[in-house]
């Protein structure tokens, strides 16, 4: 008995997990811009918090735990505007690719407990592809500008 080949990951997948990678940086990177251009700040994250846990049927350990969130409202509104903006930059550039997506969809899961729409749960589930695939493997400036050996440990062919 052989042993069982694993099938190799093939191009047209890497391409199609480069590809979202790519969409999904450029859209949240839109998203950061237009909460600048919106002056997205507490009083808009206030609002948007309060009235999703008043439509939410939330546990209440949740919707209390969620309720604290708004005595850091500042705060917590910079942090999801600079999570849009660097993330969406790291997301198409490759560089930390599957931690940016971790925390990218981390925190559309809360924005999806507390307003359970469609999009909010595409960018969530997007996002942890992301995170669980090789995305950041192939394309990106890490690989183009590092070697993964040390020149001097390099196998010469030829």
């Amino acid at each position: 008995m052989g042993k069982a080949s694993v099938k190799p990951f093939h191009r047209r997948d890497r391409t199609a997990l480069i590809i979202m990678r790519l969409v999904m940086g450029t859209l949240l990177f839109e998203g950061g811009v237009e909460l600048l251009r919106n002056s997205w700040g507490a009083t808009g994250f206030i609002r948007r918090l309060n009235h999703g846990l008043n439509q939410s049927n939330l546990a209440p350990e949740l919707a209390e735990l969620l309720t604290r969130l708004s005595s850091f409202d500042s705060l917590a509104a910079q942090a999801i505007l600079l999570v849009h903006l660097i993330g969406g930059i790291l997301l198409v550039l490759g560089v930390l690719t599957r931690s940016t997506a971790l925390m990218i969809s981390l925190m559309y899961l809360t924005y999806a407990l507390v307003y359970p729409m469609p999009l909010p749960i595409l960018v969530c589930v997007s996002c942890a592809g992301l995170a669980l695939s090789d995305a950041g493997e192939h394309f990106t400036l890490q690989r183009i500008r590092f070697s993964t050996r040390p020149i001097h440990q390099s196998t010469k062919t030829g």
